[in-house]
């Protein structure tokens, strides 16, 4: 059995140095890791490479710490993100239909009006379906009680132009 140690960019095991430096070890590290997958063509220079670590109840991030999803839903795309180590629906293709199909049904039932229409959605994450249906209806009210997620879907409720409209609420 192999022990394998993060190690930085010149070798050094990154477990052996001070915190302060170990940090600056690891950024250093975490940077050549980022710059060589991006210049490399390990992937597409369009996307996003976040490297994060966690460490004895500590966590760096080199760019975000957070990914994030852009998808069409009934005629326009919803962006969202999504914090690193938080739930999120791991099947992107399957959430788009599931989420595009139930669009299609309340669109069918309510006519295309959204009048006098609201939504409420328990454990509400991110806001990923929250927003995605939120132009159905007249209201939109998420209920979450992960402090993380409930400031996350509040960026993506601003992000998607939906104030007013939608709402969430930890409890």
């Amino acid at each position: 059995h192999e022990t394998r140690v993060a190690r930085d960019s010149g070798g050094r095991p990154l477990r052996d140095a001070p915190e302060d430096e170990r940090d600056g070890r690891w950024r250093e590290a975490a940077r050549a890791l980022r710059g060589a997958l991006l210049s490399g063509g390990v992937v597409d220079e369009l996307a996003a490479v976040n490297v994060v670590g966690r460490w004895r109840a500590k966590r760096l991030a080199e760019a975000r710490d957070y990914a994030v999803e852009k998808f069409p839903i009934g005629g326009r795309d919803v962006v969202l993100q999504q914090p690193e180590s938080q739930f999120s629906n791991p099947n992107g293709p399957l959430e788009v239909k599931t989420l595009q199909y139930i669009w299609d049904q309340l669109e069918a039932l309510f006519g295309g009006s959204s009048e006098e229409r609201r939504l409420l959605e328990l454990y509400c994450g991110n806001g990923n379906n929250l927003i995605a249906l939120a132009p159905l209806f007249v209201q939109a009210v998420g209920v979450e009680i992960n402090r993380v997620l409930v400031t996350c879907c509040e960026r993506n409720i601003e992000i998607n132009g939906l104030q007013g409209k939608c709402t969430v609420i930890r409890s």
